[in-house]
């Protein structure tokens, strides 16, 4: 049995005589009964709730009304984050939004929205929405390819998705799910044939050769991926690396398996225990700034605008990005007008992360990464407006570009003073 999972509809039950208000704006929800009757989602929660609460709790209630309920909050639910004050401990519990609930499904949607401490729901537009536009919502992973994400709507909100995104094989020009074509000398890339098969059994070709792979094969290898991703934990950023090496060759680079394990190593590069920022080598720095670069890529085509994601992968470029730009201004290795561009790339950054990251609620780590950006961009501008008037000693000297003999070398016939102020005007 599922431990306690009648309480919620238990008390939206008790709305019926509590709040009548709130309990017919929950019943006017759709629970899509017609379409969940005989699943096995619907045999558990006859089991775990109606039966429980109707034989049990002697709830008075009868069996079709109950499964309203549950449909109604399997439907209609969104992740709610409960932060318990003073600690870092998170709990992930289920809350009925009405309003916010209404808003349409789309793989790459257009709004932001945000749990804040009180429990309230914050919705802004996360990009320009145009007079007539649909306000759309994501009710799934943005993070997931086509295939996985219409099973997850399929199944846990009984609909199926045929957005722009899901409708091109391509997902938008990411190749999110692509694999590699291995016919010697093609260089294309593998896709489905038509994504919006409800069965998810259409077989995937290459865009080139046409040469052809099972739906069911390229399944069985995502669920290779996943599981030795699994193996290999998020504690060692080799094992990570070697995976990336050992399915080059068979995964498009911006796949989503590709793209996730590059997310994983913008974390752990900088915060695991040996990991320190300060302590990795040049090398794994720089591994850092391409895994974020690489993220942003993608998420500039599925997920533009303001988004959690992008606030954090942009925190996570700034710091190796900075830390180079000092280290070389310490070493007197980079000229004043360089490290400005440098200083003020980060600045840039910065000012993106408190941009996507200024509407979470203070008490996630979200709000906490961006009240560290903000301070940080305080600092950073203090520096930079130091950094204009240091003394030029602290800088490589600016390159004089040089004006060489051989350059200006002119025939006698075409050797006038026009050309020759043209040919140093040109130099």
């Amino acid at each position: 049995m599922f431990m306690y999972e009648f309480m919620l509809p238990l008390r939206c039950f008790c709305l019926k005589d509590m709040a009548p208000k709130k309990w017919s704006t929950m019943m006017a929800m759709e629970s899509h009964n017609d379409l969940r009757r005989g699943t096995e989602l619907w045999n558990r929660e006859q089991v775990n709730v109606v039966d429980y609460l109707r034989g049990k709790l002697k709830v008075d209630a009868d069996e079709e009304l109950l499964h309203s309920i549950t449909g109604i909050l399997d439907v209609n639910c969104h992740e709610v984050r409960s932060n318990i004050p003073g600690t870092k401990e998170q709990y992930f519990i289920r809350g009925v939004y009405p309003l916010c609930a209404m808003m349409s499904h789309f793989c790459s949607n257009n709004t932001h929205h945000t749990l804040m401490d009180d429990m309230t729901m914050v919705v802004i537009a996360s990009r320009p929405i145009k007079k007539g536009d649909q306000i759309t919502a994501t009710y799934t992973h943005i993070l997931s390819a086509t295939t996985e994400r219409r099973k997850h709507l399929r199944y846990g909100k009984f609909f199926d998705c045929a957005c722009e995104r899901c409708r091109d094989p391509t997902e938008m020009g990411t190749y999110f799910g692509a694999l590699k074509c291995s016919q010697p000398g093609c260089g294309g890339s593998i896709l489905c044939t038509d994504p919006l098969v409800a069965t998810n059994d259409a077989p995937w070709a290459c865009d080139r050769c046409k040469y052809q792979v099972a739906a069911v094969t390229v399944e069985r290898l995502n669920k290779m991926v996943y599981w030795e991703l699994r193996e290999a934990g998020e504690e060692d950023p080799a094992k990570i690396e070697g995976l990336l090496r050992k399915y080059q060759y068979v995964l498009h680079p911006q796949h989503f398996h590709m793209v996730g394990m590059k997310h994983t190593l913008s974390q752990m590069y900088g915060r695991l225990p040996g990991y320190a920022l300060n302590t990795i080598s040049d090398a794994q720095r720089r591994r850092k700034v391409e895994c974020c670069r690489d993220l942003l890529k993608v998420l500039d085509v599925i997920d533009p605008g303001i988004s959690r994601l992008r606030g954090l992968t942009l925190y996570e470029l700034h710091a190796p990005l900075l830390l180079e730009a000092n280290g070389a201004f310490q070493r007197t290795s980079i000229t004043r007008r360089e490290f400005l561009t440098k200083l003020r790339e980060v600045e840039g950054y910065l000012s993106l992360v408190v941009y996507c990251l200024q509407h979470e609620p203070l008490s996630s780590s979200e709000g906490d990464v961006c009240k560290i950006a903000r301070n940080s961009l305080v600092e950073l501008r203090k520096w930079i407006t130091t950094v204009t008037s240091l003394p030029d000693r602290h800088f490589l000297p600016e390159e004089v570009e040089k004006v060489t003999a051989a350059s200006l070398v002119r025939s006698d016939e075409d050797l006038t003073l026009e050309s020759l102020l043209r040919s140093l005007e040109e130099q």
